[in-house]
């Protein structure tokens, strides 16, 4: 599997239409897997989402990718004949590795489908209403078409389907103590109901949307890199040192204080130069590994199961090595680095288990040469007080 360091930005007119095209470009110390896809046109897309919703009338999931297509259409202002990117074998439309709620922006110029857009848009509609009837508590379909409805006249119908969405998401959001993983419905509901809302008339919900936003983006978020015990025996606690060192490992460019690990357990790290050098949570096996957002670290490691058997072996291992942190400062120094071959590792487990307090691990996630093994952890730390 190639493995490339890469950033994605839209761009591009194909076919006659504009095309949502993800270009490659390189990021200091960050590694994207690069995504399998393909080229289809949009007409055909459509078409094999329309014949899943009819061969799967009570499955909400078909209508949702349906209308998100119908709604990239529009805001892209493409026509029946234009090119789009998909998941190979996927009938959805790629939006990049970190997609918003809602993947697009509204259109801005005239329309080069020459009104054939807006069509997609009323069906984008039909289908997002169609998916809440099926499921109503949908947030992100909710705010699909409360986005949609912004777009057409009805102003005070999507102001009221915005708050709709707030409430909502306020309830779930607004409890929280840290950031998790991916975008807050909140946060981006707030910046599409602003646009909507009157400075003089609305300032007082705008100052409430305000003070939201900040609670939310202010939140540490906690991050769950995979670490391998160096001994046998050693639990989940007797792994992390609470008192913390300054790190990224949320992969923001930040060296802040996170909780870490003992010099008895090593991290699971991706040295892609071998230079030994891992600068931050985009090389661990956790939450932010190649700058995606992964529920846990296991799953960051399944992105390297080229043969989709569950363990990591053979050319599948290329690049990785464990970090020994022995002076617990949070710099990879000399030394500390190695490949999993001076460790006698031959296999890793990329299947997560749960064990009592919810936590992912796998008890038997190492083998060695011996074929004797050991568990891994997927540690859940978080900011060191």
């Amino acid at each position: 599997m190639r493995r490339i360091a890469a950033c994605c930005r839209q761009v591009g007119a194909v076919g006659g239409g504009l095309a949502i095209v993800w270009v490659l470009a390189g990021i200091v110390n960050a590694e994207y897997m690069q995504p399998d896809l393909e080229k289809i046109p949009l007409k055909r897309l459509i078409e094999n989402l329309e014949a899943k919703v009819k061969d799967a009338p009570k499955d909400p999931e078909p209508l949702r990718h349906l209308a998100r297509a119908y709604g990239m259409a529009y805001a892209a202002g493409l026509n029946d004949d234009s090119v789009v990117e998909r998941w190979k074998g996927r009938d959805e439309v790629w939006f990049g590795f970190e997609p918003r709620p809602v993947p697009y922006a509204p259109p801005t110029g005239a329309d080069p489908s020459g009104g054939k857009s807006r069509a997609f848009l009323g069906r984008a509609i039909e289908c997002y209403k169609a998916a809440l009837e099926l499921d109503g508590t949908h947030l992100v379909t909710l705010l699909g078409l409360a986005w949609c409805t912004a777009q057409t006249v009805q102003k005070e119908e999507a102001v009221k389907l915005y708050r709709e969405v707030l409430a909502e998401a306020w309830k779930q959001e607004g409890k929280r103590t840290f950031g998790g993983l991916g975008h807050f419905v909140t946060v981006e509901t707030a910046g599409y109901l602003k646009r909507l809302l009157d400075p003089k008339t609305d300032g007082k919900e705008i100052a409430e949307l305000d003070e939201k936003v900040k609670r939310l983006e202010s939140l540490p978020r906690a991050i769950t890199p995979v670490a391998v015990p160096l001994q046998d025996g050693l639990s989940r606690a007797e792994l992390v040192d609470p008192r913390g060192v300054a790190f990224d490992l949320d992969g923001t460019g930040r060296r802040l204080r996170w909780q870490w690990i003992r010099p008895c357990a090593a991290w699971l790290v991706y040295d892609h130069d071998g230079s030994g050098r891992i600068a931050s949570a985009v090389q661990m096996f956790g939450s932010r590994t190649f700058l995606l957002f992964m529920e846990h670290g296991y799953a960051a490691m399944a992105l390297l199961d080229d043969d989709g058997n569950g363990t990591l072996e053979g050319r599948e291992l290329e690049h990785l090595a464990l970090w020994q942190d022995l002076n617990a400062n949070g710099l990879s120094e000399p030394g500390e680095v190695k490949p999993l071959s001076a460790w006698k590792i031959v296999a890793l487990s990329c299947r997560a288990e749960t064990d009592a307090d919810g936590s992912r691990c796998n008890g038997r996630g190492v083998t060695f040469e011996d074929g004797s093994v050991r568990a891994t952890y997927d540690l859940v730390q978080r900011q060191a007080e």
